[in-house]
Parts: C-alpha cells; structure tokens; sequence
C-alpha cells in the first residue's frame, strides 16, 4: 500500500486483527497518513494494521489523533503488533506539532505492547 491518506474514519472491529488492513504478512506500506482514526476491537488493534510480519522496506507512515482501543492484548496506534523493526514511522498523541511523538517513551503509539 502507497500514497494513501485516511481521514476521519471509525472502524469497529470485531474481535481480532483490526485496522484499515487486517493483517499483512507480507509487502510494504510507504507514505501513508493516517487522521483522526477511532479504531476498536478485541486484540491486534491498530490504525494501519491489526498485525504484520515480514514487512518490506516500510516508510513515511504519520499518525495524528489516532484512537485505538483494545480489550484484549496487542493494540498499537498504527500497528497493533508487528514482528518487524520499524523506521520512519510517526505518531503523535495529539497534533504534528503537539505534546508527544513517537519517541522511546511513546513507543506504543506505534507499535503495540502486549497487554493493554
């Protein structure tokens, strides 16, 4: 997936592996904005992705006002989980320009921990 922009969009999953895309087990996601996102599910919750592995070269992915809300485990504000290192991929708790971004102390708003 490339050069898409989602904005403004609830998706309420059922139960697990929740996102614009479920699951990717393989491929690429380059230049993607996400805005405004209110995702919901059980487990393997996220923006983008529920869960990924073996993802290519992935990059430029931004994330602003995500929302995702689990009541299982492995939810993330872009990836819920994924078996992959990640660079260049940002998301902010509020705005670009905002409190938080996706620095060590933040990292979940990008890639999901286990137990939420």
């Amino acid at each position: 997936m490339k050069d898409c922009t989602f904005d403004n969009i609830t998706i309420e999953g059922g139960k697990n592996y929740v996102g614009v895309v479920s699951r990717a087990v393989s491929g690429r996601f380059n230049n993607i904005t996400l805005n405004r996102m209110n995702v919901t599910g059980e487990s393997y919750v996220g923006s983008l992705c529920g869960y990924t592995a073996s993802l290519g070269s992935t990059s430029n992915i931004k994330g602003t006002y995500l929302q995702v809300t689990a009541s299982g485990d492995y939810a993330g504000g872009i990836f819920g989980s994924t078996q992959n290192t990640i660079n260049g991929v940002y998301a902010y708790q509020y705005s670009e320009n905002g409190k938080k971004d996706s620095d060590e102390e933040t990292d979940y708003l990008i890639k999901g921990r286990s137990i939420i």
